[in-house]
């Protein structure tokens, strides 16, 4: 695993959450002011934060300039570690959201076009792949019967999925592995992304919770903070998700299909 890359990627993930998290409650202050959602009231209310931080300041003054420094940095480096736990929790979270899309279009856009090499390709390592491919190919997405056959499901999944990334990284080239590897830093950056869309479509439901009065303009403002955003957040995270890891899948499949001919022309040599 590449550390510096890892760093970046949680970094930027997790301070994307902390900027949703902080539009959220600019909006429900707003909200609770009921004041109407605008750039304008939006930065009246962020000038009078930053206010209210004065008196932290004030009591810092009469400290030495070197305790000062040492008391900024110790706070820079408890937000940059609060953030890149952020980032690393946000990769955790993301397969609870996306992995059923993601097992759907795995399986109907990938296998079931391919199927005359992978099937060659798992019959020549069948000790270790047949049992959990058959299972995958032949388990239907949800069944009601056996709601926890989606767990098995979702295991034969990963299993296959890593069988064929470590086919890759034994018998394909360096350059079609550098290819690979930045579909997948940029499908895995783009899914926690994503799910820092879906927290903040979440969260959104519950704005009209904080609502005292119910008119016509107040129930249009429900309507689309709690209703329409949270929707149109929904729909761009799965598509932004999608797309990343089709794309992916797609140099997978590719580098997979030439390693099995590559193996296949050696055999026959």
């Amino acid at each position: 695993m590449n550390i510096s890359t890892r760093i970046t990627e949680y970094s930027i993930t997790g301070g994307l959450l902390w900027v949703n998290g902080f539009l959220f409650i600019t909006l429900l202050n707003l909200q609770v002011s009921e004041q109407a959602i605008s750039l304008g009231h939006a930065l009246r209310l962020w000038s009078e934060w930053i206010r209210a931080m004065t008196p932290l300041t004030q009591a810092l003054a009469p400290l030495s300039p070197s305790l000062q420094a040492s008391i900024g940095t110790l706070l820079a480096a408890l937000a940059i570690v609060i953030i890149f736990f952020s980032g690393i929790l946000l990769d955790l979270l993301s397969p609870m959201f996306f992995i059923s899309f993601e097992m759907l279009f795995f399986q109907k856009w990938l296998i079931s076009k391919n199927r005359t090499w992978l099937d060659r390709l798992v019959a020549d390592n069948r000790d270790f792949i047949e049992e959990d491919y058959r299972c995958f190919i032949n388990t239907k997405a949800f069944n009601w019967r056996r709601p926890l056959a989606w767990f098995e499901r979702r295991r034969c999944y990963n299993k296959l999925w890593t069988f064929l990334f470590s086919h890759i990284m034994v018998f394909s080239n360096a350059a079609g592995l550098d290819e690979l590897m930045d579909r997948v830093h940029l499908w895995r950056t783009s899914r926690a992304i994503s799910t820092s869309m879906v927290v903040l479509g979440c969260l959104m439901n519950f704005t009209p919770l904080v609502h005292v009065s119910l008119d016509r303009d107040t129930a249009l403002n429900i309507a689309l903070t709690a209703v329409g955003v949270p929707l149109v957040l929904f729909a761009v995270s799965a598509l932004i998700t999608l797309g990343t890891y089709s794309r992916m899948c797609v140099v997978l499949c590719a580098l997979a299909y030439s390693t099995v001919k590559k193996q296949s022309a050696e055999s026959a040599g």
